[in-house]
């Protein structure tokens, strides 16, 4: 087996976050890939099984890209509303700071039928800490909401949709605008 080419790993992972933007999960290929990439079609071979294979590991990847940094954060003595308050400015930075992984990252979990079921079980025991604060949330009745997926959307979708349109226009978030958006999501959520 060949020695893996961390640049053409780069190449290749660059290629798909791309291709996921432009044209969606359904339309990565690895002959797009390697046009993309401008490696050979053998090359994704190499270092991928399959699509599949590939799509998996780079979602793992991904995943820890964005939660790197997030456990310290949850681990603060303060109050719920603020921790969520931490959780949400921690990924509204992420998602601003690397907006393809994040657009691949939403992709994944719109569409899970692309990679492994033993990535979503991966995937899943990394937001531990996440759904320990949720149900805690729960047990102390200070939430107004407790399905999850109401919860996740409500949280999640305003500050998202404005990352998205403004990185589709090319305009900057601002952090006042973030903190706006970011007070109004928890006022749903939280009862106080």
């Amino acid at each position: 087996m060949r020695k893996k080419d961390a640049r053409k790993v780069e190449a290749i992972q660059q290629a798909v976050l791309q291709l996921t933007r432009s044209e969606g999960l359904a339309g990565v290929s690895f002959g797009k890939i390697a046009r993309l990439a401008q490696v050979s079609p053998a090359t994704a071979y190499v270092y991928y099984r399959d699509k599949t294979d590939m799509l998996s590991q780079l979602y793992l990847e991904v995943k820890v890209l964005m939660d790197e940094g997030l456990d310290g954060q949850l681990s603060a003595k303060q109050g719920l509303r603020q921790r969520f308050k931490l959780v949400l400015w921690h990924f509204a930075r992420r998602f601003n700071a690397y907006p393809l992984e994040a657009n691949f990252m939403r992709a994944i979990q719109a569409n899970p039928h692309f990679v492994t079921p033993e990535t979503i079980t991966a995937s899943t025991a990394m937001i531990g800490p996440l759904i320990s604060l949720f149900e805690e949330a729960v047990a102390e009745n200070a939430l107004a909401e407790t399905d999850p997926q109401l919860v996740v959307a409500l949280l999640f979708a305003p500050m998202t949709q404005l990352i998205e349109t403004r990185y589709a226009s090319q305009r900057p978030v601002t952090d006042d605008e973030l903190g706006r958006v970011i007070t109004r999501s928890l006022d749903a959520v939280f009862i106080n």
